[in-house]
C-alpha cells in the first residue's frame, strides 16, 4: 500500500509540474499577444517592443523547453 501511494504523489507531482508549465505557457503567450497589441496602438517604441518580445520569446524558449524534457509518459499523466 505504501508504494502505491508514494506512486501517486510522484503522478500528482508531475501532473502538478505540467500544470505550472502549461500555465506559464499560456500566461507568456497572452503577454506577448498584449505587447504586439500595445506595440500597435503606438504604446511603445519600436526599440521597447523588441525588448520586451525578446525577452517574452526567451523566456518561452525555456518554457517549451522544460515541456520537452517531460517524458511523454509525463505528459499523459
Amino acid at each position: 500500500m505504501y508504494i502505491f501511494f508514494e506512486e501517486a504523489q510522484d503522478v500528482g507531482r508531475v501532473r502538478d509540474r505540467l500544470a505550472v508549465l502549461t500555465e506559464k505557457k499560456e500566461q507568456l503567450l497572452d503577454n506577448l499577444r498584449d505587447l504586439r497589441f500595445e506595440y500597435r496602438a503606438g504604446k511603445l517604441s519600436e526599440a521597447d517592443y523588441e525588448r520586451a518580445r525578446a525577452t517574452l520569446e526567451a523566456e518561452i524558449a525555456v518554457v517549451l523547453a522544460e515541456l520537452e524534457r517531460l517524458s511523454p509518459a509525463e505528459r499523459r499523466a
